[in-house]
């Protein structure tokens, strides 16, 4: 494909991206393939263990997914680097011995009687405390984490900057639209994911409710700071913030109401006032939290349910959000190619009538058995041609 062509076939998916983003009927229903780089990595021919360690490898293997399979758009090509993070001694993400993936240990980086200076000064404490109890690295004296935090700031550099000069060529050659445009979290779920483990979230929310709830409280201007810091260039309504949900499904409506309602909504309002668009990623089930998400600013979320009843989030959540998932990605794994289809059709026709919608499945694929290949590529080709809207 030259670079004319590639070119006209971006702005035809970025066209009917946008369009769908603010619940509009664009010329037809747009398709996202939500992968990772070890999924890639494997299709492609490469070992998963080896191809995280090298970008340029990572970069090869999303150029063979693009031209082998017809969609729409992805998120990107982060790849969560065993260099980077074994530089900085990390306990947060380490590579599986056996898979090569990497995983995300339950780890503590806060004690319970911890949160007084976490309220009082977020930033210090995390940065002083937290982190170098999370990668040990930086926990040496003198020199040492300067140099460290030195070694894994150049790592990352040339990552990021190989990450996007591969973009942008499958941009310009393949006319790939890539939706990723920085990452944040909720507040409670940073407490659970990196300072006091889901456990003992869950426990601080029965021995210390009033400290959660603080600590909630002042963690949001830095999960603002956050989306901000990492998006590429001014406020932009496209590509997206990153924001996956985590524990919500687990609390009790009280709790949700208490804990996560006010600082979600907070964070999603402002980024929204500030002309971002965000990435939603409602893991679990959200079903009994529908009438909270009608609150949330309109024609500004891209949400991706993962156990959702894709007629009902339609009928609730249609015009405030666009939305996507709802594909059980264990059927590409064990269903027959018409069992694949027959499920894309159900769910298109429950989610796309009005605009507003963007097929993907509910959950990233990134194991090697995540899919058959030839189910997934059944879908894809199912979904471009069914999702004409007329």
């Amino acid at each position: 494909m030259n670079a004319e062509s590639g070119d006209k076939l971006y702005q035809e998916r970025l066209g009917r991206i946008k369009k769908a983003l603010i619940l509009e009927e664009p010329d037809r229903v747009p398709s996202c393939l939500m992968l990772e780089p070890t999924w890639s990595a494997h299709y492609a021919g490469y070992s998963i263990k080896e191809a995280l360690w090298d970008m340029n490898t990572i970069v090869k293997a999303t150029e063979k997914v693009v031209t082998d399979f017809d969609f729409d758009f992805m998120d990107g090509m982060f790849v969560r680097s065993p260099l980077y993070y074994n530089s900085l001694g990390a306990k947060t993400w380490v590579q599986s011995e056996i898979s090569g993936i990497m995983q995300h240990p339950e780890v503590m980086g806060m004690y319970e009687d911890e949160y007084p200076e976490l309220i009082a000064d977020s930033f210090p404490f995390i940065a002083n405390k937290v982190l170098p109890r999370l990668y040990t690295e930086l926990a040496k004296p003198g020199l040492g984490s300067a140099l460290a935090l030195a070694k894994a700031s150049t790592i990352m550099g040339d990552i990021l900057a190989t990450a996007g000069r591969g973009m942008e060529r499958l941009q310009n050659e393949y006319g790939v639209v890539f939706s990723g445009g920085g990452f944040t979290e909720v507040p409670i779920d940073l407490l659970s994911d990196f300072l006091r483990t889901m456990k003992g979230v869950a426990l601080d929310i029965r021995r210390r409710p009033d400290q959660v709830e603080s600590a909630c409280e002042a963690l949001l201007p830095l999960m603002i700071r956050l989306a901000k810091a990492g998006f590429p260039g001014p406020a932009t309504d496209f590509p997206c913030v990153g924001m996956p949900l985590h524990i919500a499904p687990y609390l009790k409506r009280k709790d949700f109401e208490r804990f996560y309602w006010p600082t979600f909504k907070k964070l999603v309002e402002t980024l929204a006032d500030d002309g971002y668009t965000l990435n939603i990623f409602f893991e679990g089930d959200w079903t009994r939290y529908y009438d909270y998400l009608q609150e949330l600013p309109p024609k500004k979320i891209y949400a991706i349910m993962e156990n959702a009843d894709m007629k009902v989030a339609k009928e609730k959540l249609g015009k405030v959000m666009c939305l996507s998932g709802g594909y059980p990605l264990t059927l590409l794994q064990h269903g027959t190619k018409e069992e694949c289809i027959d499920k894309a059709k159900q769910i298109m026709d429950a989610a796309m009538p009005g605009g507003g919608y963007i097929f993907s499945f509910d959950k990233i694929l990134m194991a090697p058995s995540d899919a058959k290949i030839e189910n997934l590529r059944a879908v894809l080709d199912f979904v471009k041609e069914y999702g004409v809207y007329k």
